[in-house]
């Protein structure tokens, strides 16, 4: 790996924001199983491009207009002739190459049927067991990504969890709630949604029976916010997010609640962002 190359982790979160990319594209990490028991030994696939004469795991640039999961299924369809269901993601490389700065994003994508044809890209594919694959990259970005993919278990399978696209008013519906209909915007996330979960091969779809209770349309749009933070707090507990702690304003205000405090007025200048919040309390002064 040179001291160019950047390999960045999706667990650590999000990249910088001052890198500038001049070159988008996404690939994959190619893998099925080496037999047919499930126990049988992963193999990922490897392709020589005859251009550079390199060993590389399937990778592309993006279309105009192509999404980064898109492109990865694509550019693994080109240049191995596989069919693949997408699965985790395993971060983002980012190289300098002639036209700038490129950024390469990857996941796991297991082969779902398929067979190698050389073409004008890529004349060689090889099936091989991690170990020997990454003795056979030529970059130690390639293998840098190649270890994210080994260093998790291979999933059985994978749950995708979809908030639903936006729906209309509620203050222009009266009817059950979970039957209000969607928006102009809804329906164009629908159409977009539908293309790149088809991506991740789904089997079965489950639908979350969670509705705002009866009484919370005339209890006003404070229950409704209740409701939604309280199914986000449900939804992280699912997922195993950790919690989030409250800052020092959300701290000063349940300390203010707790001894009584009365606090700033709208327009009061201690509300601007930024000031630091004083509350009259029967304790003293809570900062």
């Amino acid at each position: 790996m040179t001291g160019s190359d950047v390999v960045h982790d999706p667990a650590a979160g999000r990249p910088a924001a001052d890198l500038r990319i001049d070159v988008h594209a996404a690939g994959a990490v190619l893998w099925r199983r080496g037999g047919s028991s499930a126990a049988e030994e992963v193999e990922v696939a490897l392709v020589h491009r005859p251009r550079y004469d390199d060993w590389s795991l399937p990778k592309g640039k993006l279309d105009r207009r192509e999404s980064m999961p898109t492109a990865a299924v694509r550019e693994v369809a080109e240049e191995t002739g596989f069919d693949v269901r997408l699965g985790a993601r395993l971060g983002e490389v980012h190289y300098g190459v002639l036209e700038g700065r490129k950024l390469v994003r990857y996941w796991a994508a297991q082969a779902r049927g398929g067979r190698f044809a050389a073409n004008a890209e890529t004349d060689e594919l090889r099936w091989l067991p991690p170990p020997a694959a990454a003795a056979l990259l030529s970059y130690d970005r390639d293998r840098a990504v190649l270890d994210r993919f080994t260093g998790r278990p291979v999933p059985s399978s994978m749950l995708l969890v979809v908030r639903h696209a936006k729906a209309g008013s509620h203050s222009k519906w009266t009817g059950d709630d979970t039957l209000r209909p969607l928006s102009k915007a809804g329906r164009a996330q629908v159409g977009q949604l539908t293309a790149l979960l088809r991506l991740f091969g789904p089997e079965r779809v489950h639908r979350a029976a969670v509705a705002l209770p009866a009484d919370d349309r005339a209890a006003g749009p404070r229950a409704r916010v209740r409701h939604r933070r309280g199914a986000a707090a449900r939804r992280g507990r699912l997922l195993g997010r950790p919690r989030r702690r409250p800052g020092p304003a959300a701290r000063a205000r349940r300390v203010a609640r707790r001894d009584g405090a009365v606090q700033p007025g709208r327009g009061d200048p201690r509300r601007r962002r930024g000031a630091r919040g004083r509350f009259r309390t029967a304790r003293g002064r809570v900062q």
